[in-house]
């Protein structure tokens, strides 16, 4: 269980680090002129990237969630 434990750790972390990341590719967006498109127009790959580092993130939640359920021994 110590590996699931750690992929669910390595997930989590990774997953926030991409949302982190796709949240920075929209807010160093730099309006010009007087056309000034929100976020989702003007890079619309960030918010499929913030989507996908949230899903990983959850996953990793899972894997850490089964793993120590499956550790603890269950007492009735």
């Amino acid at each position: 269980m110590k590996t699931l434990t750690t992929i669910g750790i390595v997930l989590i972390i990774g997953g926030v680090v991409l949302g982190i990341y796709g949240y920075e590719l929209c807010a160093n967006f730099i309006c010009t002129g007087m056309y000034c498109p929100n976020c989702e127009t003007a890079v619309p790959i960030s918010r499929l990237t913030i989507y996908t580092g949230i899903v990983v993130a959850l996953g990793g939640v899972g894997f850490f969630v089964y793993s120590l359920r499956k550790s603890v021994p269950v007492v009735l």
